[in-house]
């Protein structure tokens, strides 16, 4: 039986899911091929069905479902999306254990005004975070000041030549200020 057939006999298909119905890891469909020199290897079954259907998986992205349904393989429901992608399409469905909650750890409330989403697509709390910076400051300003004072001291020079010459291009009109 050729990989075709057996994806394809493997498939229970409906008018909106095809639910892969063999082997499962993490709940995602897989299943198991072998090269030309006869090693086994295991692909998970979204994965070959977009290949299949659509065409490679561009580097650094993997395989998003629109109907969130690890088991499906129809090529309708997937996309290529980064990681970030995957997380804020999460976030957005609300399918995130943190995404149900209303309040932080310290029970302040997650609204517009006291919430931000940071790099990764998660919540934050901003009173948290603003709390968090003063103790922080507090903690290591001074050593943040002496940094800073030392950084100054030892590139003086780099910092008036860098000057001069920022200066000088104004003049020219370099930057069009």
């Amino acid at each position: 039986m050729n990989i075709e057939d057996r994806f394809f006999s493997r498939v229970e298909y409906s008018d909106d899911c095809w639910e892969w119905t063999e082997g499962l890891s993490s709940g995602y469909g897989c299943m198991h091929l072998r090269y030309v020199d006869g090693k086994q290897f295991t692909t998970l079954t979204h994965r070959w069905s977009y290949e299949y259907f659509i065409g490679p998986i561009p580097d650094g992205y993997c395989i998003c479902h629109h109907c969130d349904n690890p088991k499906c393989v129809n090529p309708f429901h997937l996309f290529a999306g980064t990681h970030r992608d995957n997380m804020q399409d999460m976030v957005s469905k609300k399918r995130c254990g943190g995404s149900k909650k209303t309040h932080c750890p310290q029970g302040h409330a997650y609204t517009k005004e006291n919430t931000f989403i940071t790099k990764i697509g998660a919540r934050s709390c901003k009173t948290c975070r603003s709390v968090y910076l003063k103790k922080w400051r507090s903690k290591n300003g001074d050593k943040m000041k002496a940094s800073a004072k030392n950084w100054q001291t030892k590139n003086r020079e780099y910092v008036r030549e860098y000057r001069k010459k920022y200066r000088a291009k104004l003049k020219e009109g370099k930057y069009g200020l």
